[in-house]
């Protein structure tokens, strides 16, 4: 039998899960979000997330139009978070209190320690109608290994390539700060200049966890 690839395995789990929560109520309230077939169709176009490259350069330029929230335990958003990102735990997210903290105007981006949690949620939040939201792409552990220890390209390799290695060298500091990212965040160097594109369909692969 032919093996499914992780995207494939993604897109069964995404109509599972949307098929199950379509008849599983929030807090009393009917679910009116996207179908179990546009969410398989964001996974396999990759607009369900945002690679660190893209979500770094919007931090730095300040941009406006986007809200982080990590749904982290309070003890590990307290150690070590991103800049501008509010705490909602996962087991409170879908409360009516908490979802009053979702900005609908802005693009949501959600996180974790890795990028299963994150992407359970963004599935149960685009079943209640939350559709601006996406996923960032590895969650912190890949954030950190990106802008604490960026890997040069070898051997043939692209110019995007070699210009998201100096994005990442150049803005490291900025978004990690002077600490280890096992301490609480403390004051930023100033912004780096460079710049990256904001392409949101191409992405380097990162590995999963919770």
């Amino acid at each position: 039998m032919k093996q499914l690839s992780i995207k494939q395995i993604g897109v069964i789990i995404a109509i599972i899960l949307g098929t199950i929560l379509a008849f599983s109520p929030v807090d009393n309230k009917p679910i009116s979000g996207v179908s179990s077939e546009d969410l398989a169709k964001a996974i396999n176009s990759r607009t369900d997330h945002i690679t660190a490259e893209q979500l770094g350069q919007m931090i730095i330029d300040k941009d406006p139009d986007f809200q982080i929230i990590d749904i982290r335990s309070e003890e590990e958003y307290n150690q070590f978070h991103l800049q501008t990102a509010i705490n909602v735990p996962l087991e409170s997210l879908f409360t009516k209190e908490n979802l009053e903290f979702i900005d609908p105007e802005k693009l949501v981006i959600l996180y974790s320690n890795g990028g299963t949690h994150a992407a359970q949620a963004w599935v149960i939040l685009q079943q209640l109608g939350y559709t601006n939201t996406t996923v960032l792409l590895g969650g912190l552990n890949y954030w950190v290994d990106v802008y604490s220890n960026p890997t040069p390209p070898e051997g043939v390799y692209a110019d995007s390539e070699i210009f998201n290695y100096q994005f990442q060298v150049s803005a490291g500091k900025f978004l990690m700060g002077n600490v280890d990212a096992k301490s609480k965040v403390q004051d930023k160097p100033e912004a780096p200049k460079i710049k990256i594109p904001r392409q949101r369909k191409k992405s380097k692969a990162a590995d999963e966890g919770c």
